[in-house]
């Protein structure tokens, strides 16, 4: 399993292209499949759910098959990244399973506390989060350096180590540890364009 580099708004939509053209899906599964594995597992783990190996590769199978049904041909590049968007309908396909395994299973969700939690998640705090997740890329792409940038969506959205990043982009760890610092600073400034 290996994880590929990030790819350029030209490279997604060459990929992309290639599916919604000439309906050929290889490099995007080839892409992106270790994403929507990471994805999957960390929905389950941000709702305090145990979850099977046949499950993560149950949802994964969903995930793509929603990608090349109709999901492909609603993405708004002007919004959000590719991968953002793969993202995005990778916990949408989780929290739902979820909501319905909970439902089936009368199942009640705990925290790390063993405490009951009475929210459950809706298609509404989904859009919610999907609101300022796309606020958070907006805010990032206009007011960080270009570096804060790449480092910033490294750490924060595709959740690489800052070791991992500074090994990616061939700088010293010190100066990723800076970038994400000068980052976080900016971005507060804006926080209330991305908060309620």
């Amino acid at each position: 399993m290996s994880i590929h580099k990030r790819l350029s708004q030209e490279e997604e939509k060459r990929i992309l292209d290639e599916w919604l053209i000439h309906k050929n899906g290889n490099e995007i599964v080839e892409q992106y499949l270790y994403l929507v594995r990471s994805f999957v597992c960390k929905t389950f783990h941000k709702m305090n759910q145990v979850f099977t190996q046949e499950e993560v590769e149950d949802l994964t199978m969903d995930v793509f098959v929603k990608l090349f049904s109709n999901a492909l041909g609603d993405y708004d590049p002007k919004k959000l990244t590719l991968s953002g968007w793969i993202i995005l309908i990778t916990q949408r396909t989780t929290y739902n399973y979820i909501q319905k395994k909970i439902l089936r299973e009368g199942l009640v969700p705990v925290d790390t506390n063993g405490d009951e939690l009475i929210e459950s998640v809706y298609d509404n705090d989904i859009l919610g989060e999907l609101e300022i997740y796309v606020s958070l890329q907006k805010c990032v792409n206009k007011y960080l350096t270009k570096r804060e940038n790449e480092v910033f969506k490294k750490y924060f959205f595709e959740k690489m180590t800052t070791q991992s990043i500074a090994r990616y982009y061939n700088r010293s760890e010190n100066s990723v540890k800076k970038a994400l610092s000068m980052a976080r600073k900016k971005l507060k400034e804006y926080e209330h364009l991305f908060r309620d």
